[in-house]
């Protein structure tokens, strides 16, 4: 999961449309769809979406994109408000749909994180499509704890000062280390599938995904088990991580495919924790076949 403490909250826009309301090696992508076109037309003064678009995870549709200028809140903010028309054409979606953009500090990188969600009535999950704008980074480096290097007296430095990922604010090895090493145990235990902690894709605009196969034959029965065992998990992160506030699973079956997709909402804490308030909520997608 997305790393919380490295994110320093500093502007948050949610624009409902309804009244219910990158990297090299990538696949080719699939055809373009209107709404991407909508969205290149769209954010054409201040971004360079890239050509296509490739489905990630049932439902979950990454795009790539470039700022044409500075990344910071008040642009961020812009970014959803001129986005926001998007949504209005939801075609077969169509039930509800929000434009979401968020900026924040990742890395001492600012970046926007932006994601135009469509729910359809009759399905378990949103459409989702996601990127991110990354603007320039600091050239003030980090001292000391959360810099990225074991100094004296450091036990582990993973170059920020979260708390709940592994290695604290203070450079101690933490003995739980996320939401991943919890739901690789759960899966395993429950003879369901290897979710391996270190094969997850992401982050991308708060949002990780990770294709296992399981280890028994895929049915419409095993995807209903998988469905319990990430609830159980979602309920075992709230007891865990105090500043989550929320977690759901939504789940579909498909052609011996069971797509499971984890929602995380983050609570508010203050800043002494190392943990800053997120409005988008993380989504870990994980589809067993």
């Amino acid at each position: 999961m997305i790393n919380l403490g490295k994110i320093l909250l500093l502007g948050v826009l949610v624009v409902g449309c309804t009244d219910d309301d990158s990297g090299g090696g990538d696949p080719s992508p699939e055809p373009e769809d209107e709404i991407v076109t909508q969205l290149r037309e769209l954010g054409s003064d201040f971004m360079n979406l890239k050509f296509g678009q490739e489905e990630v995870a049932p439902g979950l549709i990454k795009l790539r994109a470039t700022s044409k200028s500075d990344v910071t809140a008040a642009s961020c903010l812009e970014v959803g408000n001129v986005l926001t028309p998007a949504c209005h054409n939801g075609g077969d979606f169509g039930f509800g749909s929000c434009v979401q953009s968020v900026f924040f500090f990742a890395h001492e990188t600012p970046r926007c994180a932006v994601r135009l969600s469509m729910w359809n009535e009759g399905k378990n999950a949103a459409s989702v499509y996601a990127f991110d704008l990354d603007g320039t980074a600091s050239e003030d480096a980090a001292e000391n704890c959360g810099n990225g290097i074991v100094d004296d007296g450091e036990v582990c430095d993973d170059g920020n000062n979260d708390n709940w990922d592994g290695c604290d604010s203070h450079c101690f090895q933490e003995p739980f280390s996320g939401c991943e090493q919890l739901i690789q145990d759960r899966f395993e235990e429950a003879n369901i599938a290897t979710i391996d902690k270190d094969g997850w894709d992401g982050p991308l605009s708060h949002a990780m995904v990770q294709a296992s196969s399981a280890k028994q034959p895929m049915d419409a029965t095993l995807c209903d088990a998988a469905w319990n065992v990430a609830n159980a998990t979602c309920v075992e992160l709230n007891e865990l991580m105090p500043f989550i506030g929320g977690c759901w699973v939504d789940r579909t079956f498909a052609e011996e495919t069971c797509s499971l997709r984890m929602n995380v909402n983050f609570s508010d804490l203050s800043p002494e924790t190392g943990v800053y308030s997120v409005s988008l909520s993380g989504i870990l997608a994980i589809t067993l076949d």
